[in-house]
């Protein structure tokens, strides 16, 4: 109280200020985490972390950015006044409070980054399993042809012989195995 009542401001806002700096180093060290994390196991739960951090950077933004406004222009037109040896505590205290914007805009930036990489990694495993299905969906597609024709209560040709079967069968191998050949051939698998 003896350096007057700006100091104690000073004080009180310090402090607060001051314990912001542990929660920006550990959402830093948490985005970091879920990027590594990401491509080793990208589940739900990590799409539900990265968004509750992106909703943390931003309430800590919308916390710190009026406190920065007010205690950056000390000395100016609305501030509250403040005496000349008290003045260099308050210029740190808004470089402290710029530091925190600086970090929580790069770590909202890294988040997003964050979410578009797991959308990207999801969208490729989404792609590699589609195509994987569409190669056996192509694949079935002729033998299931074949079944359906010869299953329509219609004489086959070679019917009597006891080896129509096998024929069928391994005209269905033959089709199936130079299907996957062209597919490799053409790098689709």
């Amino acid at each position: 109280m003896d350096r007057g009542p700006d100091y104690l401001l000073y004080s009180i806002v310090d402090v607060i200020v001051d314990d912001y700096f542990p929660i920006v180093d550990r959402i830093g060290e948490r985005i970091d985490e879920l990027e590594d994390e990401l491509y080793i196991n990208p589940a739900q739960e990590i799409t539900d972390e990265i968004l509750s951090l992106k909703r943390t950077t931003l309430l800590l933004r919308k916390v710190v950015l009026p406190q920065r406004r007010i205690f950056a222009s000390v000395g100016g037109r609305y501030s509250f006044t403040v005496s000349p040896e008290n003045q260099p505590f308050y210029m740190d205290l808004a470089d402290h409070l710029e530091r925190i914007i600086d970090a929580t805009d790069t770590y909202r930036d890294l988040v997003n980054n964050a979410l578009d990489s797991f959308f990207t990694v999801l969208s490729g495993r989404t792609n590699e399993v589609i195509r994987v299905l569409t190669i056996i969906s192509t694949i079935m597609m002729p033998l299931t042809f074949i079944t359906g024709l010869f299953g329509m209560n219609v004489p086959i040709p070679f019917q009597e012989s006891p080896w129509s079967l096998l024929i069928i069968v391994l005209g269905m191998g033959v089709i199936a195995t130079g299907m996957l050949w062209l597919f490799k051939k053409k790098l689709w698998i």
